[in-house]
């Protein structure tokens, strides 16, 4: 590869560091529930998975967008809105702007995560577009370890700075701009249209087993990013309300857990050759065994290691989910299959907060929701082992 398109996929990789990075900010939620004492729990909790909304109805409606906006228009714009809405909490504490930056925020992600894994299958072929796809997945992981850390050192300084985090879309802006040349749009044809056939055959269809399948692994997907997101936005007050420790070192916690994530998206191949299609329910085993140890957790390091099983885990289970997806699918309803899923993911991310408070009219200790997770792990676990079982026997 020349020296320039080195250059180009280092800034097509830096998209992905921001990808996942909206729940950054998660362990400034004991400092802003002292501040908003008028609101509940639960709407600040909201306040930061309500991006997963709005990234949601990005990504659902990313082909119209696709038609209007072209590929370095959506991405200039999803980074200019991603770090201006993500730095509006330092300048003000009305609640409702707050609310507003943030989905905001989301829609900027949204834009970015349309092109951030696409661009790397429309500029690069063979074995480095799947080595690149490889490490874009771990920027992702790396991106929002790092800036979780980075907000919990800002937090020091009151829970406004942590959201400085997001100028750093500034610096990936300048990056991408002076590493990623502009591409022509394809040719038309003489008419005006398209220089192929657009119109959609039987085989690019999802057909009713297609949609059962994308179902089922969404709702499974929708269950393990609220895994995750109930690690996020939790354990910050769960270590200050429980007296474990202070609002840093639950996000020194947070940082480890992401951390570990990063290391599963890296080791999964390797476990998957290992253990192929028993990876799944072992993984969601393990999670629902880490969920049910910070639940028991009365120091940092049991805290600590049950979130880091549980982020180790729970990456090999989204990496899983899309990795079967591709084997199990044709390639022409791939697209439309990781939308789906994608959908079901961030949708569970944003009803996080909402189930959450749900578990606490069960019981209003912090620790239950973590339990009542752990007992839904388990639960799929269990009705994933069953399923491999019976179709092994068919």
């Amino acid at each position: 590869m020349r020296k320039t398109n080195y250059l180009e996929a280092a800034g097509i990789l830096s998209l992905s560091l921001l990808l996942t990075t909206s729940l950054s900010v998660s362990s400034c939620l004991p400092e802003m529930m002292r501040e908003f004492t008028g609101y509940s729990r639960s709407s600040l909790e909201l306040l930061i998975s309500v991006p997963a909304f709005a990234m949601m109805a990005v990504i659902a409606s990313t082909s119209i967008l696709s038609r209007f906006i072209g590929e370095r228009t959506m991405v200039i714009a999803g980074l200019l809105l991603f770090g201006t809405a993500g730095v509006v909490p330092v300048f003000t504490d009305v609640f409702e702007v707050i609310f507003l930056s943030r989905v905001l925020l989301g829609v900027g992600t949204g834009l970015l995560n349309t092109r951030a894994v696409s661009l790397i299958g429309e500029r690069f072929t063979g074995s480095l577009r799947s080595r690149l796809q490889g490490i874009r997945c771990s920027m992702e992981t790396l991106g929002q370890a790092a800036l979780t850390l980075i907000a919990g050192q800002l937090l020091r300084f009151g829970w406004r700075y942590a959201f400085l985090i997001y100028g750093t879309s500034f610096i990936i802006l300048v990056i991408y701009v002076s590493f990623v040349p502009a591409r022509a749009r394809a040719a038309s044809s003489p008419k005006g249209g398209p220089s192929h056939d657009s119109r959609p055959s039987s085989s690019c269809r999802l057909t009713g087993r297609d949609w059962r399948f994308v179902l089922a692994y969404g709702l499974l997907g929708a269950l393990v990013i609220s895994t995750s997101v109930c690690i996020s936005i939790r354990m910050a007050s769960l270590v200050v309300e429980s007296g474990i420790g202070t609002a840093v070192g639950g996000a020194n916690i947070l940082s480890m857990s992401v951390f570990s994530g990063f290391l599963g998206g890296l080791a999964f191949g390797k476990l998957m050759g290992r253990f192929q299609k028993f990876l799944l329910p072992g993984a969601l085993a393990l999670a629902a065994f880490g969920m049910v140890l910070i639940s028991l957790a009365d120091h940092l390091f049991l805290l600590g290691a049950g979130a880091v099983i549980s982020g180790f885990c729970c990456t090999c289970c989204t990496s899983f989910i899309f990795n079967v997806l591709s084997d199990r699918l044709r390639a022409q309803v791939l697209d439309a299959a990781n939308s789906a899923v994608l959908v079901g993911c961030n949708l569970g991310s944003f009803i996080t907060p909402l189930i959450l408070k749900a578990f606490s009219f069960i019981s209003p200790e912090l620790s239950f929701g973590y339990l009542a997770y752990g007992i839904l792990l388990l639960l799929a676990a269990a009705g994933t082992l069953a399923l491999l079982h019976k179709t092994s026997h068919q």
